[in-house]
């Protein structure tokens, strides 16, 4: 507050100091002015010259006096004036007039506002000042309150500290003793886990080789016994041998379709489906005549046991009023020429009203969610030997081997599991009646050409590769043609007596 009201009275002092200049210059040049006048009327108040030239005096000294006063060095009217009017632009840039009294009305104006603005910033520096109290006070109260608080803390921390120590020590006792009853079980576990892992193995071990026998038994006697639970689907009613058809008691009520095929058996039978050497023939249907009536053509048959009325016909691909499920596994060749034809085979199916619900393709690729109750039959092609698809220029290839291998062994015992019957792909196409129209043979194919009543080498020898003539011949071919012919010794076929006393 003193510097300011300093200030204001220092402003004050120089603006009157100013002023007064102002006046004096002023008065100054009037002075000086007149001088000049009466130097050129000198010739007509010659008289009056020495008045003047007092007062000239007078002026001139009140004019040093002014201008030591107002700080302006200068004899000359004009420089006084600049200097004069250069002050007043310094003191103030807004005078318009360039007169003194508008200069010090200015600078009085700029001077209260100037004040003004000093009490307003007072004021607010005040406000200022007492908000900053006040905080202060706040905090120091919230300090406070602070500390109070972290020392009850601290002192309920060590309270709980001191009574927590007992209790730590008590818990860390009967850690220890737990500790070590732990340990003692751990060691009685280990004993129990050892001698439990070798029971476990000793009993997987029988497990599995009960299994296996139970496996191999079942097996002994389904070939001792060939069971099977299925029965005919239907039987011949009447034949036509001159037009080659037949007519069966199935028809549209038992959703049969046309390229259905059938095997037809022997009247006396031990059971469909109980092997082949019962099979007869096989009928394809051609057409539908009502709910219990079909037609069908002759696809093949046994020319030494015609198909004649009262035959039972079977399929296993075919179930009145509904779809049978067959599982796939193996390469699938109708024809025996080599070459796949599973897409052939799954015409068949749905020729018969059958779906694939579990396969293995040829590059050993499975699909389908395993084999189930629902499964009807596991249907096995050929399974290509694992070894022979190791060696050089094999029609397989030894990765696609393994897969399949691997997929046959698994199904067949989804299969057991399920109680699922197991069928061969020949057994299979035998018992739905097909027969293979079409074949192509090449020479290089490395695989022989069967005559529908010549020789047929064995599984096992497909198997092995071995497809070379065992060079037995007719015996008429055997000695020289210009021979006669043995003449019959009167014998009977031991084989032909067995049967014929097995089917009188």
């Amino acid at each position: 507050m003193a510097n300011s009201e300093n200030n204001f009275w220092l402003k004050m002092f120089l603006v009157f100091f100013v002023f007064l200049t102002i006046g004096l210059s002023v008065f100054l040049f009037m002075v000086y002015r007149s001088n000049f006048d009466l130097e050129n009327q000198n010739s007509v108040a010659r008289g009056e010259a020495g008045n003047a030239k007092n007062q000239q005096d007078q002026i001139a000294r009140q004019l040093d006096g002014v201008m030591e006063k107002i700080g302006i060095k200068d004899t000359n009217p004009e420089g006084v004036i600049e200097k004069l009017e250069k002050q007043l632009a310094d003191v103030s840039s807004e005078n318009a007039s360039g007169t003194v009294a508008a200069a010090i009305v200015a600078q009085r104006d700029k001077l209260q506002n100037e004040k003004r603005r000093a009490d307003e910033l007072q004021r607010e520096l005040v406000g200022t000042v007492s908000d900053m109290q006040n905080n202060k006070k706040i905090d120091e109260d919230r300090i406070q309150a602070e500390a109070e608080a972290k020392t009850k803390a601290q002192r309920d921390l060590q309270e709980v500290q001191d009574r927590s120590e007992e209790q730590i020590n008590k818990l860390t006792a009967e850690a220890d003793q737990l500790t070590d009853s732990l340990r003692q079980l751990q060691i009685e576990y280990d004993q129990y886990k050892d001698t439990a892992e070798q029971k476990q193995q000793e009993l997987q071990t029988n497990i599995r080789n009960m299994s296996n026998t139970i496996n191999q038994l079942q097996d002994e006697v389904a070939q001792l016994l060939d069971l099977s639970f299925e029965k005919a689907d239907g039987k011949i009613i009447r034949t036509d041998f001159d037009n080659n058809l037949v007519w069966i008691n199935i028809g549209s009520s038992s959703g049969l379709m046309p390229q259905t095929r059938f095997s037809v058996y022997l009247k006396k039978n031990r059971g469909v489906a109980r092997g082949t050497d019962e099979v007869k023939g096989a009928i394809e249907v051609t057409e539908i005549l009502d709910d219990n009536l079909s037609i069908a053509s002759i696809i093949d048959e046994d020319l030494g046991r015609p198909i004649a009325a009262g035959d039972p016909i079977y399929s296993p691909a075919w179930s009145a009023g509904g779809e049978l499920a067959i599982s796939l596994v193996g390469l699938i060749d109708l024809d025996g020429d080599g070459y796949t034809d599973r897409d052939r085979f799954h015409e068949l199916l749905k020729q018969s009203q059958s779906v694939v619900d579990n396969e293995v393709d040829d590059k050993g690729n499975r699909t389908g969610e395993g084999i189930s109750v629902d499964t009807k039959f596991l249907v096995v092609g050929e399974i290509p030997s694992v070894s022979i698809a190791k060696t050089e220029g094999a029609a397989i290839d030894n990765a696609v081997a393994e897969k399949i291998a691997d997929a046959h062994k698994s199904m067949v015992a989804e299969a057991r599991e399920q109680g699922v019957r197991v069928l061969t792909l020949q057994d299979f196409l035998q018992y739905i009646g097909y027969r293979p129209t079409q074949r192509l043979w090449m020479r290089t194919s490395g695989r022989p050409w069967n005559l529908k009543h010549g020789q047929r080498l064995s599984d096992a020898a497909i198997e092995s590769g071995k497809y070379e003539s065992s060079g037995t011949v007719s015996g008429y071919y055997t000695r020289d043609r210009k021979l006669p012919p043995y003449e019959s010794s009167g014998r009977v076929s031991e084989l032909y007596k067995k049967v014929k006393k097995q089917y009188p």
